[in-house]
């Protein structure tokens, strides 16, 4: 029997019921009963009240607790395909889950063995050992030793990291990182040699990760190579990790640094120096019994070598930060290595001085000339507040008789001491365990000292200073579930705090925008994608269909469907495939009958939306073995586009323009609501007129007929359906004066709904008839013999004055398979087909369109003629 212990009984809210039984419910299939009892409980102010019940019966998270570092990484690796969830992180002591309603769900790891207690049939973590740091958000009541069920604190929160002893900063699953991107080194020959690099390093836990759950005994060689340059003999760096070049990863840290030796720099001429680290991570392959390579990382290492009579600049690069109105910022010593004459080119806005300067300058540039070595002090003047604010690049050219030299100036002007951050925001994505988000540049300017922080799960790459260019890199898709995160940089100074959104989009290597357990529409451009770094596979869909028809008859169907793989994604769209399969509307007796005003402001039901599975096997080429396995369970389908007026499973067809009614028309509403009873509003002029109580049960397509019998020409109609949080769905009516003609059109919609329109023009109808001959030669006569007769009836009506808008459903008309032409409260029906193949959709001349639209009868029988 599976696991139920989490009910009304401990939670009022069954979301969460659910999502703890199917927890637990997985444990106990992954592993056994007794070791989850043993070593995964509830914990936090939810397990403290149930040990010690008070009157005060809210809680702001739920808490499990778990010893047991098999069942960590189990749900580490799984929380995102055990339980429904909005957001999944996992850290290196918790697992922070949203919940498809904003309740919070955490699993913490310790490496303290488990006390635990029971209340019925859930296990707690005995009271006095739950951790401090695990009941941050608990409130004190008053003692009542009843163990009423918990309801959840709207204002949900998680305990902060670090509670339990391990590292609360740094993700479970934090694939390979270093603390510079790369290593780029400037040495002129004769000088001392640079010191050692000690290169903040991040290693991948290739422990907790499925794709290398085959292997064991993980290390990591440092290799040392030797690169490309200008005669290179020998290595000129020597790398070592943890103090040596084989680093053992069981057990052992997996943050430390990589020491960076530089040697036989005597043997380097001047050039240009390129070579790489290779971290060559190997583990057993329990699958051959053998050493296998796992996984290479590069790290680039660049030195430019200066012979000590070549031409240079020390530093390379100048920048200025100034606040409009104050001090100008110090100067800034400027080294030149040039022998022999030259000249110093630079913008109005700086001065330089040193020794032996002779001017030569010009109305645009100042040119300074001078011979020889020689250090400068390179001043910015006020001048550069006539620019106003903004981030200026400006350049000093040094020229000589061989050459010459740009070193590059950043100048930014500010109207105050603020901080300021270019780019104002970040947007990464990434494709879990496929393709991880590129890191992004990010530059600081700020006259003052600041700090920042950052989400536990980005890293910004860089030294701080007052001006800070580096990157921003979001931790490795593997640790979250797929969804939308975001969080802030914050930087504050004694100016003030800058915020800077961040968002990190991630998405499942099997991921689609087709919503579970919501209603998605078969025409909209959405697919299901695979995405993968496993070569010589294919992707192997079963999707299984359940569709009703308009009598709610239920069919369940399943096909197998294969699709390549090219460049390893491949994609599929399953709507047009439920589009199919989903019956179509023929008959409209079933929804506009005889007595049409019977129908009226009561809401009837088309049909269940359909609801598909799928499973996706991701197999070989060679021998068809199943490589993973992926499902989307739940997905409902309605015919059609996703309207204009629909959001969040409500919404109203055809709702973005207002229709043309007379008080003889009959008007449709064709609605999708999910939420059980609602209200339904009609108004009149703005005011509430009458309301219609309405159950959904189980269905989602609804239609209710509305009659302006009782309306006024230029009454506003108003039909409206609560949006569930506070706003409505909305279908508007204009009521014009009656015409000479009065008769309705129905037709089926994209969602195979019924929509109606009086007409109130003209309508005539035609006999053609064509036959088919044959000439027979007797007797020396050509006799003409008629084999067959065949008759079409076309029918042309004209709608009447509509409104400027109403051509939405014209189209909508036009492109129906089925219409029919019925007058109301009466027998007679026209069966058509439509037939115009082109309408006027804007005349700016016109406020109101009459449009004549053809049509073919569609007869019960050759005989019949109509009208009749």
């Amino acid at each position: 029997m599976p696991y139920n212990a989490f009910n009304n009984t401990i939670f009022l809210d069954n979301t969460a019921n659910t999502a703890c039984n199917k927890i637990v419910e997985a444990l106990q299939v992954q592993f056994t009963v007794n070791t989850v009892n043993a070593d995964f409980a509830l914990s936090g102010c939810a397990a403290d009240y149930f040990q010690y019940a008070t009157d005060y019966r809210f809680i702001r998270q739920i808490t499990f607790i778990t010893s047991n570092s098999a069942i960590y990484a189990f749900l580490a690796g799984s929380i995102a395909n055990i339980i429904n969830v909005k957001r999944a992180v996992a850290y290196e002591d918790r697992i922070q889950v949203t919940l498809p309603n904003d309740v919070l769900l955490e699993i913490w790891r310790t490496a303290t063995a488990l006390q635990v207690t029971a209340f019925n049939n859930v296990v707690l973590q005995l009271r006095n050992t739950i951790p401090a740091g695990l009941k941050n958000y608990c409130t004190a009541g008053t003692f009542t030793g009843d163990e009423a069920p918990l309801q959840m604190d709207p204002n949900q929160i998680f305990n902060p990291g670090g509670a339990t002893g391990y590292n609360g900063s740094v993700l479970y699953q934090q694939g390979w990182g270093f603390g510079v991107a790369s290593i780029n080194l400037d040495w002129t020959q004769g000088t001392a040699v640079p010191a050692d690099v000690d290169l903040k390093t991040r290693i991948r836990n290739y422990a907790a990760s499925s794709e290398y759950r085959f292997f064991s005994d993980y290390e990591v060689e440092v290799i040392s190579n030797r690169g490309t340059g200008n005669g290179l003999l020998a290595d000129f760096f020597s790398a070592t990790l943890g103090g040596g070049t084989v680093y053992e990863l069981d057990g052992n840290p997996l943050k430390l640094s990589t020491v960076i030796e530089f040697i036989n720099f005597s043997l380097l001429d001047a050039g240009q120096y390129s070579s790489s680290i290779t971290f060559e991570v190997t583990g057993l392959d329990s699958r051959t019994g053998s050493r296998g390579v796992m996984e290479t990382i590069e790290f680039p290492i660049t030195v430019n070598v200066t012979g000590a009579n070549d031409e240079y600049t020390d530093p390379v690069l100048l920048e200025y930060i100034h606040t409009i109105g104050e001090a100008m910022p110090q100067p800034q010593n400027l080294f030149v290595s040039v022998f022999g004459s030259y000249t110093i080119t630079y913008s109005k806005i700086f001065t330089i001085s040193g020794a032996n300067l002779t001017d030569e300058s010009t109305k645009q540039f100042n040119i300074k000339r001078t011979s020889g070595p020689r250090t400068f002090q390179i001043y910015l003047n006020r001048s550069v507040e006539d620019a106003g604010e903004g981030f200026y690049d400006h350049a000093i050219t040094i020229n000589y008789s061989g050459g010459s030299i740009v070193v590059p100036v950043k100048v930014s002007v500010a109207p105050t001491n603020e901080i300021r951050v270019t780019p104002t925001s970040f947007n990464f994505e990434a494709t879990i365990g496929v393709e991880e988000a590129a890191p992004q540049a990010i530059r600081i300017v700020s006259p003052l000292p600041y700090t920042y922080e950052v989400p536990a799960w980005l890293t910004v790459n860089g030294d701080l200073g007052n001006t800070f260019s580096g990157t921003v890199d979001p931790s490795d898709s593997v640790n979250f579930a797929p969804g939308t995160y975001t969080g802030e940089i914050v930087l504050t100074s004694a100016e003030g705090t800058v915020t800077v959104p961040v968002t990190y989009v991630v998405k499942a290597n099997s991921f689609t925008e087709l919503l579970p357990g919501k209603i998605n529409f078969t025409k909209d451009q959405i697919y299901v994608n695979l995405a993968t770094r496993v070569v010589g596979s294919y992707l192997r869909a079963v999707l299984k269909a359940s569709t009703y028809n308009f009598n709610g008859v239920l069919q369940n169907r399943e096909y197998p469907e294969h699709f390549p793989i090219f460049n390893g994604k491949a994609s599929f769209h399953p709507g047009e495939f439920v589009d199919s399969l989903m019956d179509s509307l023929k008959n409209i007796g079933q929804f506009i009958p005889t007595d049409l005003q019977s129908r009226v402001n009561r809401p009837f039901a088309y049909h269940l939306p359909a609801k598909l599975d799928i499973v996706m096997e991701q197999r070989a080429y060679s021998n068809d073995a199943v490589v993973n396995t992926y499902e989307l369970n739940n997905l409902l389908f309605v015919k059609g586009t996703k309207p204009e007026g629909f959001g969040d499973d409500v919404g109203t067809m055809f709702s973005e323009h207002p229709v043309r009614v007379t008080p003889n028309s009959y008007g449709i509403v064709n609605f999708i609501k999910r939420s059980g009873v609602h209200t339904i509003e009609i108004h009149v002029n703005g005011v509430l007129k009458s309301t219609v109580q309405h159950d959904t049960v189980q269905n989602s397509m609804f239609g209710m007929i509305v009659s302006f019998k009782d309306n006024k020409p230029g009454d506003l109609v108003f039909v409206k359906i609560s949006d569930g949080n506070g706003g409505y769905h909305e279908r508007k009516f204009y009521v014009f004066p009656e015409n000479k003609q009065s008769y309705h059109l129905a037709w089926v919609t994209e969602h195979e709904q019924l929509e109606l329109l009086e007409f109130t023009g003209d309508y005539s109808i035609d006999s053609e008839y064509e036959r088919i001959e044959n000439s027979v030669y007797q007797n020396l006569v050509n006799i003409k013999e008629i084999l067959e007769t065949n008759k079409a009836q076309p029918l042309k009506a004209n709608t009447g004055w509509l409104l400027r808008d109403n051509h939405v459903l014209l189209d909508s008309l036009m492109r129906s398979p089925r219409a029919w032409l019925f007058l109301p409260n009466t027998d007679y029906k026209i069966p058509l087909v439509p037939q115009s193949k082109k309408m006027t959709n804007y005349d700016s001349n016109k406020a109101t369109y009459a449009y004549t639209v053809e049509f073919l009868i569609n007869p019960e029988n050759d005989a019949k003629v109509y009208p009749r």
